[in-house]
């Protein structure tokens, strides 16, 4: 029994690794822009203030992502297949 293939895997995994560490805050700030344009846009559309909206709607979505990925790691769900 050799350790050459995991050796060989290791700059691969490793990479994976990394690339999520730094997908992951843009993807935030990428979620937390478009749900605020959404919620302003609702605002401009309907009735009401657009900051207000576009914040409720960002602080609403934000919350609920936070819940679910908490709850995933409370009962160990990796997150990619």
């Amino acid at each position: 029994m050799t350790i050459e293939p995991r050796i060989d895997e290791l700059p691969t995994k490793l990479g994976h690794a990394l690339h999520q560490i730094e997908a992951q805050p843009n993807s935030i700030v990428i979620t937390a822009i478009t749900l605020f344009g959404v919620g302003a846009y609702k605002a401009r559309t309907m009735v009401g203030h657009p900051g207000r909206s576009g914040l409720e709607m960002t602080l609403i979505g934000t919350v609920s992502a936070l819940a679910g990925y908490f709850i995933g790691a409370l009962f160990s769900v990796p997150a990619t297949p």
